[in-house]
């Protein structure tokens, strides 16, 4: 089923990597995971990948850190993943190859039956998504599945390296304000389905029923804690009012939230009409997730 990114030509295979018969690119086996990620050089790098990049080295590194401390939190979301499980069960009916595009270490897959999925496949570009699992009791009392085997791959989701027609479902989980290029990651999304596969988009937006406000700060203030002592010094010495705001000033920096983007609920709906998908479900979280929403859209046959 896998084919080049690049030029979704077939490959050959090797111990240690693959090589695309037409263009001849090759793509290696790195640290155990065969890595079909795009490497553009430094001087042709395509526009606004510095900043995706920059974003996504900030989430691996801060998950790199968490590993080690993620013991209470972890199982502060039993409730959350008990309940994630129960809405995959009875408000969607996936069944067939899934595609799990940004599925991480492949934890969606804890939602799904596997006499119902007998293929599940995880792509993301985070290479070492899997290390130090087996040091994390707590992760994996969260997550039993992921004690379990993954079929994953190391890819953009601007370029996925799977053959045309391939999978039933494609997952799309939290991953839309992540993308580099949303349009082309649906446009691979509708070109590895099968017809009338279906696409499964969960994300968190403005507009629709949500609980967002529309004109919340893309990037609120962050105050170093250094600062916020000399604020609460000044504070007790009733000089808070005078200088609160020339400090701020001087020491806030932007604050990124992992985020490129945020997203209107009625842009989400416009962008599976322009890539030929039919929304034939919509599902909202209730609070405290009332920002999220789950729409399924069915791949529809082009126009000849």
């Amino acid at each position: 089923m896998l084919c080049c990114p690049l030029c979704k030509s077939s490959l050959t295979a090797a111990e240690h990597q693959f090589t695309c018969d037409t263009c001849g690119t090759i793509f290696p086996k790195r640290k155990g995971v065969f890595d079909f990620r795009i490497t553009h050089p430094e001087y042709c790098r395509p526009g606004g990948m510095e900043k995706w990049t920059e974003i996504q080295n900030k989430f691996e590194e801060g998950e790199k850190r968490k590993k080690h401390k993620r013991r209470k939190k972890v199982l502060q979301f039993l409730d959350a993943i008990a309940s994630a499980k129960k809405m995959y069960a009875e408000e969607f009916d996936i069944r067939g190859s899934v595609l799990d595009v940004g599925g991480f270490q492949g934890r969606s897959r804890g939602y799904l039956s596997s006499s119902d999925v007998p293929l599940y496949v995880s792509v993301d570009p985070f290479l070492e998504s899997f290390e130090g699992i087996d040091s994390q009791p707590e992760l994996l009392q969260a997550y039993p599945c992921l004690a379990e085997p993954c079929n994953f791959l190391a890819c953009y989701a601007e370029a996925l390296p799977f053959r045309s027609k391939t999978f039933d479902w494609v997952n799309m989980l939290s991953v839309h304000d992540h993308f580099n290029d949303s349009y082309q990651a649906m446009i691979e999304a509708y070109r590895v389905l099968k017809d009338n596969g279906h696409l499964l988009i969960g994300l968190a937006v403005t507009g629709g029923q949500s609980t967002m406000e529309a004109d919340r700060k893309e990037q609120p203030v962050y105050v170093s804690p250094i600062v916020k002592k000399v604020l609460r010094l000044l504070k007790n010495l009733g000089m808070i009012k005078a200088a609160k705001y020339e400090l701020k000033v001087y020491s806030a920096k932007p604050l990124d939230d992992g985020h490129i983007c945020r997203w209107g609920y009625d842009d989400l709906l416009d962008l599976c009409r322009k890539t030929n998908f039919t929304v034939t479900k919509e599902h909202w979280l209730e609070p405290p997730y009332g920002a999220c929403v789950y729409i399924v859209g069915n791949k529809q046959p082009l126009n000849s």
